[in-house]
């Protein structure tokens, strides 16, 4: 399926669910959110896949267009719950049921409240403050009975509201302003229902305070807290407007709503904080004493979520949904949305500098907005990402302080299959990444605009893996991807695909900075200037220095791209450009067995559409025009390369951009490209973009081909078993888990008319190292019916057994099992020279972390037979694809 920008956007869930039975949605009655299952697959889909979904379906497109007409502060959230479908899944192998019930233990004393007014008096009724006083004292209050001294007691509330009405902040035992909390407590509401606890009308104190010990609050809503510029000689404790925790704190199906304070409008944690199936929402800050950062949430202890959402809060400073200073916050299954940073940074999250750690598990940042950096997650600590999206963020500022729509980083950032698209800013919409260190693995960068940077903007060190960025979009350079000077930017095994720029580089502008491309694909990217596919600049003076912007291209195939794609004769280097200094200066870029080819320059004349500027070719090469760019002809042809001119261009016969197998789209090798079989052995890594193995020097001749294929695609190939026949795998390379059922399909044929298959043989590992070999053996009985046999061999070449497909058996060997329900063959007629054979087999503990090669041979009905030939490599268990060595 080739890429266009109406491809569809899926996000990377969880991989580990099959199936995946339990959904949790928890909002209150405003949100009315849809529940949306995406397959655990980053990959392209067509809209009548049944398994995957767009991130179109995923949030409302007109989200931006429609934002302003959101109610203020106070108001509800069903304009904007409707504007963004929520996807909140639960996993349970990962936070278990999420609701973690304490084991049992003995519990202390049950006071019932019976009153909804707060008092304090000496009569038989017991009120909601008086039940914490003799809690927290251990002796009997007004008609509650005393609380227990070593054991957890438990208030009960009826379902309805209580109003705090007894004034008097800066006390902490309790008998005015806030609800002060001294030992372990728990909470509950009767029939299971639901109280709400909030301040009267001009209230100046927060609602909760846990001084100490253990408190869990369920299913209470908490409101109308207020504490900001009350005490001018401690302004911290003006902090928590809903709750201020210095204890152990678990909510339990909770809500905090319309709180204010100076920092952490809605809570303010400095111990431990739990929430489960809550919702912090309409919170904010807006001091004007300093502070003001946290308006869902400020955070300097440990703060988890699990199955919960932080949403609508604004800070008048930074941090509009939470606020992380050198604490750990961990999101499970949650969600942080539609939260504002008034002034500063950080919509959504802020992670500060120091020892602070936020990690994210499959959970979602959407609809968040700041002034300045960061309006998804600002960090400058430690982030990770795992199997999360982030979506539909955007920085408000228009000017030079404005980075990061979804992340914005100066710390250290960790993104594992996870997702960042149509987020918004001036300097990279996905991700700003500023001085320190990005890695994405299994990323997914799409839709995202920005004036520099579409998709990420480099100003440190990044390193992409196994990802894709595509159909980004920026105003002048860098459409994928720009790379300031002297960064380093790293991309392997990923694809950039489908990307624009109105200036330079429509995948990726390297501006005077260091780039380094390897097994990896840049296909469809347009640039209203120069470089459609790579834009790379010549030398600037930085820090009294000349740096020079390098770019080294090994393994790639650079495709398809576009430069001057308005049409305005202004733009060369459909592929490459590289800037050439007046000076004689000039940027390097350096070709090593990449593919070039096939790319457009929209100029009327002097069209340069593969590259333009110097190239300097370090072998290998497949440069299907090379008008416009010089190291490709004359002292410049190194061995190897093989180049097309403008009046004689080469067709590297190339597939469209699809799915070709491993992580990220590839564009195939078609019969006949010129790229097969001529690049060098020599410096081949071990697999190509997919995972695919490579022929490189250890095995070529095993593969029984000379040199590996030009550009980031292996085609698979056919083994050749000599006179006897040919036979190919599928799947030819991978990995697997053990346990876990696999199907390898052997296609032989041979090279006559007539089938003469006796045996075929199916290998994997050699010698003491094998691991697996299974045999499949074609006959007939004497009736001449099919009796063909399929068998299980020990690693000294012994049947182990053997059965007919399709019997309930299982043959099994200490390493591997054949399982002959699930193998079967198939055979067009006695003159078809094709069988086509399946192998169902699994691998057990016992083969795991390892990889194997596999090998085919088979014998035909004459008595000829080939030894085995090596068909590709296989891996069990936890598994890197290494260089290749011989096994003992």
């Amino acid at each position: 399926m080739a890429a266009t920008n109406a491809s569809h956007c899926v996000m990377n869930l969880v991989n580990s669910i099959k199936p995946l039975q339990h959904f949790r949605q928890k909002f209150d009655s405003n949100l009315a959110g849809e529940l949306i299952i995406c397959r655990p697959i980053l990959e392209w889909a067509s809209t009548d896949s049944k398994d995957v979904v767009s991130l179109s379906e995923c949030f409302d497109p007109m989200w931006k267009s429609n934002r302003s007409n959101s109610k203020s502060r106070g108001g509800t959230m069903k304009t904007k719950a409707k504007q963004i479908h929520i996807l909140l899944i639960l996993v349970a192998l990962l936070v278990g049921d999420l609701a973690q019930q304490p084991a049992q233990a003995a519990t202390g004393t049950s006071i019932a409240v019976n009153t909804f007014r707060d008092e304090i008096n000496d009569n038989a009724q017991c009120s909601l403050r008086e039940a914490i006083l003799a809690a927290n004292t251990n002796t009997p209050i007004g008609g509650c009975p005393a609380g227990h001294p070593t054991l957890a007691d438990t208030i009960e509330l009826s379902p309805g509201t209580y109003t705090l009405t007894i004034s008097g902040a800066d006390e902490d035992d309790a008998h005015t302003g806030d609800l002060d909390i001294r030992g372990t407590l728990n909470l509950v509401v009767q029939d299971a229902g639901q109280a709400t606890i909030q301040g009267a009308e001009g209230w100046n104190d927060r609602i909760f305070h846990i001084l100490s010990g253990r408190v869990t609050l369920s299913h209470v809503i908490i409101q109308h807290g207020h504490r900001e510029d009350f005490n001018s000689s401690d302004p911290s404790a003006d902090d928590g407007g809903g709750i201020l925790n210095e204890g152990v704190l678990t909510l339990n199906d909770a809500i905090v709503v319309n709180n204010a304070a100076r920092n952490g409008g809605g809570l303010y944690n400095h111990g431990r904080l739990v929430l489960n199936r809550s919702i912090i929402k309409d919170n904010q800050t807006t001091s004007n004493t300093g502070g003001t950062g946290g308006g869902g949430i400020f955070n300097e202890g440990t703060l988890v979520l699990n199955d919960s959402q932080v949403s609508t809060n604004s800070a008048r400073t930074s941090g509009g949904g939470i606020y992380n200073l050198s604490g750990t916050v961990t999101l499970n299954a949650s969600a942080v949305i539609s939260n504002t940073a008034i002034t500063f940074s950080g919509g959504g999250l802020v992670n500060e500098v120091g020892a602070g750690a936020m990690v994210l598990n499959h959970s979602l940042v959407s609809g968040n907005s700041s002034r300045f950096d960061g309006a998804g997650i600002f960090n400058r600590a430690t982030l990770k990402l795992s199997h999360s999206t982030v979506t539909e963020n955007q920085t408000q500022l228009i000017g030079v302080d404005s980075g990061g729509g979804g992340i914005f980083n100066s710390g250290t950032c960790t993104l594992d299959t996870s997702t960042l698209s149509q987020n918004h800013a001036v300097f990279g919409g996905g991700l700003y990444n500023v001085i320190w260190y990005v890695d994405s693995h299994h990323g997914l960068l799409c839709q995202n605009h920005a004036v520099f940077g579409g998709g990420l903007y480099n100003s440190g060190q990044c390193t992409i893996l196994e990802s894709a960025i595509r159909d980004n979009e920026a105003v002048f350079g860098g459409g994928g991807i720009e790379n300031y000077i002297e960064k380093s930017l790293t991309v392997e095994r990923s694809t950039i695909s489908n990307n624009t720029a109105g200036g330079n580089g429509g995948g990726i502008d390297n501006f005077f900075g260091h780039s380094s491309l390897f097994n990896s694909t840049v296909s469809g990217n347009r640039a209203g200037l120069n470089g459609g596919g790579i834009h790379n600049n010549g030398v600037v003076l930085a820090n009294q220095q000349l740096v020079t912007s390098t770019t080294t291209l090994s393994f790639v195939t650079i495709t398809d791209n576009t430069a001057d794609a308005d049409e305005d004769e202004h733009g060369d280097g459909g592929g490459i450009f590289n800037v050439a200094h007046s000076l004689g200066n000039q940027g390097v870029v350096r070709l090593h067995q990449a593919i070039l080819a096939g790319n457009h320059d929209r100029s009327a004349a002097d069209k340069h559409p593969d590259c333009s500027g110097p190239i300097d070719s370090l072998g290998f090469n497949l440069v299907g025009n090379d008008t416009g760019c010089s190291g490709f002809s004359g002292l410049f042809t190194m061995p190897g390369d093989i180049v097309g001119t403008g009046s004689s261009p080469i067709d590297p016969k190339l597939g469209p951009l699809q799915d070709n197998g491993g992580p990220t789209l590839t564009h195939a090798l078609l019969a006949g490209s010129p790229a097969i079989e001529n690049g060098n052995n020599t410096t081949c890594p071990a697999s190509d973009q997919r995972g695919f193995p490579r022929p490189t020097n250890a095995f070529e001749d095993s593969l029984a081909r000379a040199r590996c294929d030009i550009g980031s695609f292996e085609i698979s190939r056919r083994v050749s078993l000599g006179g006897v026949g040919t036979s190919e795998l599928t799947p030819i390379a991978g990995t697997t888990l053990p346990d876990v059922r696999l199907t390898f399909t052997l296609t032989w044929t041979h090279p006559v008319q007539w089938r003469k298959l006796d045996v075929l043989d199916l290998q994997v590992g050699e010698g003491l190292e094998t691991v697996l070999w299974v045999r499949f053996t074609e006959s007939q009985d004497d009736s001449g019916n099919d009796a063909s046999t399929f068998s299980l061999i020990d690693g000294h070449g012994n049947v182990i057994g053997s059965g007919s497909a399709g019997e309930d058996t299982v043959l099994e060997t200490e390493t591997a099992r054949l399982h002959l329900e699930e193998s079967f063959f198939q055979a067009a007629g006695v003159q078809d020279p094709t069988v086509i054979v399946h192998f169902t087999v699994s691998f057990k503990q016992l083969a795991a972390g390892h990889h194997y090669p596999v090998f085919l041979s088979a014998t035909d009905d004459d008595g000829n037979s080939q030894e085995a030939e090596m068909a590709g490599m296989w891996g069990v268990g936890s598994f890197v694809y290494l260089p290749w060595t011989s096994q003992p």
